[in-house]
């Protein structure tokens, strides 16, 4: 009734969202307290459906209203998040959706204060700080779905965010192969894509330091993938000289080979 009653008011798309956020919550508390299964299935698929339709609503005004979607998208994250500590079975999928409400929520209110080229590392902070929880004291007493439901939306956001930083790797990888000057000319190529966020290295950087200090292989490996990543785009974005650029890969690759020769401790 609560969002029939506000369209029939006349009340905008956020009455509405709230509402259809209130109704949801309802039908999730039915599904979570009541027993009989048609009673359980009708209130889970309302809750579905009108909790959908509210993150999209927020999700929609963190970026045309961040300040009235963030309240939304959080009390959704929070609804969520209950769900998930109370139903084992949907942890993993309702903490996702709750960590991705999340990020929305704080990245959108970091995009209306922060300058155009910090956007985009604000989410990959946000998101970096929902992937940590796992690993924090306060994420031990969370539930293991939780946790794992929350490091996945986390690492998505921030794969969102390394896909925006790659066009500096991409410049910097393929632009000797588009040269039409001589290779000891001192110039560079010209640019294969631009323009370049730059702050680009900045995420690359700060996703590298993250994953070289989590104790797993693959986080290590990642984390050389990224520290290449790196080299490779701060010509680019620092606008480097030639001269500065080749010295820097001379140097990354010597220090590859040290790496890889060096004796075992």
């Amino acid at each position: 009734p609560l969002p029939l009653g506000v369209l029939a008011a006349g009340g905008g798309p956020t009455a509405f969202a709230w509402a259809a956020l209130v109704t949801a919550a309802a039908d999730g508390a039915a599904v979570l307290w009541t027993r009989p299964l048609p009673v359980r299935v009708t209130a889970g698929v309302g809750a579905a459906v009108l909790g959908g339709w509210a993150f999209l609503t927020g999700g929609w005004l963190s970026f045309s209203s961040p300040w009235s979607g963030a309240p939304l998208l959080l009390a959704g994250a929070a609804v969520c998040l209950y769900v998930a500590w109370r139903t084992p079975a949907v942890a993993v999928a309702a903490s996702v959706v709750a960590g991705l409400a999340a990020s929305a929520a704080v990245g959108g209110l970091l995009r209306s204060v922060l300058p155009g080229d910090w956007e985009v590392p604000g989410y990959v902070l946000c998101a970096l700080v929902l992937a940590s929880v796992g690993r924090a004291g306060a994420g031990a007493r969370l539930p293991r779905g939780v946790r794992a439901g929350l490091a996945g939306a986390g690492a998505a956001v921030t794969a969102l965010g390394l896909t925006w930083a790659l066009p500096p790797v991409v410049t910097g990888a393929l632009a000797p192969l588009a040269r039409t000057t001589d290779v000891w000319s001192g110039e560079h190529a010209g640019p294969v894509l631009g323009p370049h966020p730059a702050t680009a290295v900045l995420v690359l950087a700060v996703v590298a330091a993250v994953l070289a200090s989590v104790p797993r292989l693959w986080a290590r490996c990642g984390a050389l993938v990224l520290g290449w990543a790196l080299l490779t785009a701060l010509p680019v974005s620092l606008g480097l000289p030639y001269a500065a650029t080749l010295a820097l890969q001379l140097l990354t690759t010597a220090a590859a080979l040290w790496i890889a020769v060096r004796p075992a401790p």
